[in-house]
């Protein structure tokens, strides 16, 4: 389990209250990463199939009080 579905787990677990059973194999090659259960009396039985993950881009750089300009993100050097 990656950190990401940990941290997601942590919070749907102890915040919202939600039984969860985190990576279930389905057929073939996939993977549910969390399947949550809402099982409180006001709302009645929630299923919910949750999907995390993370992405570090290297388009965006250090801020500075340069203005942004499109054409200098495809340069490598700018």
């Amino acid at each position: 389990m990656e950190t990401t579905e940990k941290i997601v787990e942590a919070y749907v677990r102890y915040v919202k209250g939600w039984f969860t059973l985190p990576n279930i194999k389905c057929e073939g090659q996939y993977e549910i990463d969390l399947l949550a259960v809402d099982s409180s009396k006001t709302r009645g039985l929630r299923r919910y199939h949750i999907e995390s993950g993370i992405s570090i881009s290297g388009s965006y750089s250090q801020l500075t009080k340069k203005p942004y300009s499109a054409k200098d993100l495809k340069k490598r050097l700018k």
